[in-house]
């Protein structure tokens, strides 16, 4: 599930979680013009405070319907994997999320009982890998004379870190 224009609804107005003074700080200092401007190197994190208590509620929520699952959001992208059919709770998740300000992607909303992609990792019972697209990525670098390097050398650590957390979560 993706929240939909997620930074562009993070506004200046809505830094009012906590102590009121700190907030006005924080907000004068991290936005432009009155809003949460994506791709600032402060941005992932405050959003991430913003959204605190949207997440709460709706792990909450699905606690009380389905207490073995898992919630996770990387800023805009969530995912809940449960062994309970999440689709009958859509419109509960939706309206929580729609009461903190944001609003859902619903043709980018999958539900999958087996195999998933989400934030660019592949996720399975037999564990996390690395979609082909990442690997085709980082065959078609052409290095020359260190152009690309950096680049070349994020993707290349990106795949050997989810191979690493891989192994570390189907170890026993």
């Amino acid at each position: 599930m993706v929240l939909r224009s997620f930074y562009d609804r993070i506004v200046r107005s809505r830094f009012r979680n906590g102590r009121r003074a700190t907030a006005d700080i924080l907000a004068r200092l991290v936005c432009y013009k009155g809003y949460l401007p994506q791709g600032a190197p402060t941005s992932t994190g405050v959003a991430n405070l913003v959204a605190l208590d949207m997440d709460h509620n709706i792990m909450s929520m699905i606690n009380r319907a389905a207490p073995s699952f898992r919630y996770t959001r990387f800023v805009d992208d969530i995912t809940i994997s449960t062994n309970t059919d999440i689709r009958t709770y859509s419109d509960s998740i939706y309206n929580i999320i729609r009461s903190f300000g944001f609003d859902v992607s619903k043709p980018k909303t999958h539900y999958t009982k087996d195999v998933c992609e989400t934030t660019g990792i592949i996720v399975s019972p037999q564990g996390l890998s690395v979609p082909q697209h990442i690997f085709d990525k980082l065959n078609n670098f052409r290095i020359s004379e260190g152009q690309d390097n950096n680049r070349y050398m994020g993707v290349n650590n990106y795949i050997l870190r989810v191979l690493r957390m891989s192994r570390e979560i189907v170890a026993p």
